[in-house]
């Protein structure tokens, strides 16, 4: 009886799957950094919903938007608050008349939240909120006039931050602020 000896592969049955690997990873690798981009950007979104929430639940408690601050600072009405690239941060916002009047809104990890009335006092019943993923590629608006989000493109993808949270149109009399505003369109 003949023993049958047991054979590899073939160098180029080895070459043609180390091929066939290449070209998957080749198309995977840029669509996976794609995903993850909307990964973040959808935490940005989220979060300004949250602090939208929050906002309109201040105004319907206390007559009055909140602004920005840190944990140990007051009302701040130009305060942008992070979460860290370590962990989630924390937004607060107090109404300018009663510094009791306070709310959290928990932030996803790198996302950098402004919301703050259009005057310091707030009187006049309107606020802007803005909010970017570091590591995303669109910062995003509100206005409280509004339920439309708005987005604009980061002055460089993947590097959102504070400079981007910049990019807000100039305090229009009354109506939406970022309507018809070069550079910011409707979700």
């Amino acid at each position: 009886m003949k023993v049958r000896e047991d054979r590899g592969f073939t160098l180029v049955e080895l070459l043609i799957v180390v091929a066939i690997i290449g070209i998957l990873a080749a198309i995977a690798i840029p669509q996976f950094g794609a995903y993850r981009r909307r990964g973040y950007n959808s935490a940005a979104i989220s979060d300004m919903r949250n602090t939208r929430t929050t906002q309109e639940a201040m105004m319907a408690d206390f007559q009055d938007y909140g602004a920005s601050h840190s944990a140990t600072s007051t009302y701040n009405n130009t305060a942008e608050i992070a979460g860290s690239s370590n962990n989630v941060g924390t937004l607060f916002l107090s109404t300018a008349r009663t510094t009791t009047a306070v709310q959290q809104v928990s932030l996803s990890r790198g996302v950098t939240i402004i919301a703050d009335p259009l005057e310091a006092n707030s009187l006049n019943g309107t606020y802007l909120g803005k909010g970017v993923n570091a590591t995303g590629d669109t910062v995003y608006g509100v206005d409280s006039d509004t339920t439309a989000i708005y987005r604009s493109n980061c002055t460089v993808a993947g590097t959102c931050g504070a400079a981007d949270l910049l990019k807000v149109p100039a305090d229009a009399a009354s109506g939406d602020q970022f309507s018809g505003v070069a550079g910011w369109t409707q979700m």
